[in-house]
């Protein structure tokens, strides 16, 4: 059982519910003024950082992401 009284745990949620609500409602109210395209093209200069720095690599990775899933599963 958890350490929190009921009450308090209670206004949590509310607490969260109501985050929650105000959160949708400026996603809602700010999305259609977002330019998908834009943004991209902002970003691209440190998408091509990302890749001229990275470390050549043999594999493709699906190697340590099995493990990375094999770790996730034990625990």
């Amino acid at each position: 059982m958890s350490d929190i009284p009921k009450d308090l745990g209670q206004k949590y949620i509310a607490a969260y519910r109501e985050a929650a609500r105000i959160m949708d409602a400026l996603r809602a109210a700010e999305l259609p003024s977002v330019s998908t395209t834009k943004t991209l093209i902002s970003l691209l200069p440190a998408f091509e950082a990302c890749v001229r720095e990275r470390p050549v690599s043999n594999t493709s990775g699906l190697i340590e992401q099995q493990r990375i899933f094999a770790r996730a599963r034990t625990q």
